[in-house]
């Protein structure tokens, strides 16, 4: 039960790597995975130390820097591919 937030995360990375590489475009990959590091980082900013399990590696506020602007700079990218 511990680790159910880093196996979420590692589900969701397979998914936007299987998206992307299955015809759907890098850009839509790309999106799903920008989407998927910022709800990792929402996740370790609230959920409690007991079920953040492995996603918690470092201190709350470095991780939750660390998920957000990997995040956000997929985001950025994703956008800026073209269709």
């Amino acid at each position: 039960m511990s680790q159910l937030a880093y196996l979420a995360l590692l589900i969701g990375v397979g998914f936007g790597v299987l998206y992307a590489q299955t015809g759907h475009g890098v850009q839509s990959g790309t999106l799903v995975l920008a989407g998927v590091l910022l709800l990792a980082a929402l996740a370790r900013l609230t959920l409690p130390e007991q079920l953040i399990g492995m996603l918690g590696a470092r201190q709350r506020l470095t991780d939750v820097a660390v998920l957000a602007i990997l995040g956000l700079g997929l985001l950025g990218t994703g956008l800026a591919i073209p269709s």
